[in-house]
């Protein structure tokens, strides 16, 4: 329980965390391609749960660049919760961060 905020670069501050099998991870920047890197990077860590922000199109053309770049398998990719968030029909970001927050809710009450 507890959170400790962390400012750095993500390349820098990724390798340094603590994965384990309790371990929830929720990739939601500003960018694509960050976004992708990030789940390259998490996808091979131990975690209990992880999830990325996006649209239909952006999970489609990441499965599709992974697939073809070698970088994860299909198995793998099912695996990843994308796009995140519980179906409300979310237009607000607010209304987006409530779908995130219930998913994992969700994801930690199995």
């Amino acid at each position: 329980s507890g959170y400790k905020k962390i400012v750095a670069p993500f390349t820098q501050i990724l390798p340094t965390l603590p994965y384990d099998n309790l371990t929830m991870i929720v990739i939601a920047t500003y960018d694509h391609s960050i976004d992708r890197e990030i789940l390259a990077f998490c996808m091979k860590q131990p975690h209990f749960y992880l999830g990325m922000i996006g649209s239909k199109t952006k999970v489609a053309k990441t499965k599709e660049m992974f697939i073809s770049e070698n970088i994860a398998t299909t198995e793998e990719l099912n695996k990843v919760d994308m796009p995140i968030g519980i179906d409300i029909n979310a237009v607000t970001a607010d209304e987006i961060a409530i779908s995130i927050v219930a998913k994992i809710i969700k994801e930690k009450n199995k």
